[in-house]
């Protein structure tokens, strides 16, 4: 396990991804309180059923620089949202 603190973690971004890409667990920490963890994501855990086209996905991250900041909890919402400003 590779335990290292936000500030560190900046630095060696590459090398943490990496490393929990290969099966280590890596553990962030904000000093002493345990923060997140990464861990490997592939394209077949993910579960989105209605991926945004490539114009889809322009469209939304211009909107977003132009505006205050949205969340969206899935990508379905984020879709929904899309299809109803650019309708």
């Amino acid at each position: 396990m590779i335990t290292v603190t936000l500030n560190k973690a900046k630095a060696r971004l590459h090398q943490l991804v990496e490393a929990a890409e290969s099966g280590e667990q890596v553990v962030l920490m904000r000093g002493s309180e345990v923060v997140a963890t990464l861990v490997p994501l592939h394209s077949r855990d993910l579960q989105i059923n209605s991926p945004l086209t490539d114009e889809q996905a322009k469209r939304f991250w211009a909107e977003l620089e132009d505006e205050s900041p949205r969340t969206f909890s899935n990508p379905a919402k984020a879709i929904t949202f899309l299809r109803k400003q650019h309708s």
